[in-house]
């Protein structure tokens, strides 16, 4: 089990103070009003996930951008509750050997020839944030002329999971084939709720990566 880097919201007050600061910051910072905020916070203050961290939801609307190199995705839900997905794009043309490790990259998503029919991104990092969880990963995937990209195996890596309470990780899995690749696990907070949580990223026929949170 790895334990997350917040606390059990409401398990002293301190805590319950230091967990309400992140998740109010998270929601300013992308624009939640704070009526709402209030009531997102209470809700989980009485035990009731708001919509994005129940997994069952479906956001009224979807926000897409580009910044700082990431396609970026905001999911609103009904109560006003958010999540924010990011997927890093190819940020230059590696030549070929400039290889990085374990899916890591100093440099950044890199395009990398691999042979004259096949190319690799290598290194790109996927990012999620709920109200109440951050994840983040990094992964490499194939593109071979003719054929659906798909993910290198071994070629991946948790960069972060941190938020309320305690995680009991599933680890990486790959639902629905080698074009799909998800972190995932068990969310618990001492009675508030236990649910499955997960970031996943998915290749499209375009060699278009895409990510959802649930």
């Amino acid at each position: 089990m790895l334990v997350l880097a917040l606390s059990v919201l409401g398990s002293t007050p301190a805590q319950a103070t230091d967990n309400e600061s992140a998740m109010r910051t998270f929601m300013t910072q992308n624009s939640v009003p704070r009526p709402q905020q209030d009531a997102i916070i209470a809700k989980l203050k009485a035990g009731i996930l708001p919509d994005s961290e129940a997994g069952t939801a479906v956001p009224v609307r979807e926000i897409r951008s580009v910044k700082d190199g990431y396609d970026v995705t905001k999911a609103v839900y009904a109560d006003g509750s958010i999540t924010v997905t990011k997927v890093e794009r190819p940020g230059r043309t590696a030549k070929s050997g400039d290889v990085a490790t374990l899916g890591t990259s100093v440099s950044g998503c890199q395009l990398v020839k691999t042979s004259n029919y096949s190319y690799q991104n290598q290194g790109c990092k996927a990012d999620g944030q709920s109200v109440t969880l951050h994840i983040s990963f990094y992964f490499t995937y194939d593109m071979i002329s003719g054929r659906a990209p798909t993910f290198t195996p071994g070629w991946w890596h948790l960069d972060d999971a941190t938020g309320v309470g305690s995680w009991s990780a599933e680890g990486f899995t790959q639902p629905g084939g080698a074009s799909h690749l998800r972190y995932g696990g068990w969310q618990d907070a001492a009675g508030i709720f236990h649910t499955y949580r997960y970031l996943q990223v998915d290749l499209s026929g375009s060699s278009t990566a895409t990510a959802i949170m649930r």
